[in-house]
């Protein structure tokens, strides 16, 4: 049975803004809305500059990203809501926002979908629903730009290019370097591999010229 994500994520919305309204130590910050970017490459320009401002360097994977978010006003909560729901919904708050993600999903796609949500928040997207995130391929597409976004933020173009390199350097199988690469970055498989094909690095050498 699906369970209707927007009226959680929107009664989800509703209690925090109460909390807000009647407890002055609860506040949430804001954070001025990027520009939106109008192709694939900006989109990666824009993921790098959100890492800069998360405080990770060009390399590390991202880690807990319920708390990193919370830091710029993004509230995340995971609640299994099956296999017939949506993904993921956020909604933006007059300070800070909301990001509801389906815990029924394994982890790997979870992360996928907040940092989806943590895309449309930085966006100043005020509502959304996200069904299969990750599904998408069309360039022109905002919902394809944010899935690009999600997996730049989580799978950065130098630490995976690196780490990918030095694995099939070392004499790794493709298979057992795209397993060690997915564990690194804690993504799904699925995500890795798009993410592979868009950065071109599956056709590599596996070892130096």
């Amino acid at each position: 049975m699906a369970i209707d994500t927007a009226s959680i994520g929107k009664q989800i919305a509703w209690n925090v803004e109460f909390v807000g309204s009647h407890d002055d130590r609860f506040s949430l910050p804001s954070i001025d809305p990027v520009d939106r970017p109008g192709n694939f490459a900006e989109v990666e320009q824009v993921a790098a500059a959100a890492r800069r401002m998360i405080g990770l360097n060009t390399t590390d994977p991202l880690f807990n990203l319920s708390e990193t978010f919370s830091r710029f006003g993004l509230l995340s909560f995971s609640l299994d809501m099956g296999a017939n729901s949506a993904d993921a919904a956020s909604i933006l708050l007059p300070s800070g926002g909301v990001a509801v993600v389906n815990g029924g999903l394994r982890v790997g796609r979870r992360r996928l979908a907040l940092a989806h949500e943590f895309g449309h928040y930085l966006f100043a997207d005020e509502y959304t629903v996200d069904w299969r995130i990750d599904d998408k391929e069309d360039g022109y597409a905002w919902e394809s730009r944010i899935d690009r976004f999600a997996r730049a933020l989580l799978l950065p173009v130098e630490g995976l290019d690196s780490f990918w390199k030095s694995l099939r350097l070392s004499g790794d199988s493709l298979r057992t370097t795209a397993v060690k690469t997915a564990s690194r970055f804690r993504v799904d498989m699925a995500t890795l591999a798009r993410r592979v094909r868009e950065l071109k690095l599956a056709g590599k050498p596996s070892q130096p010229k």
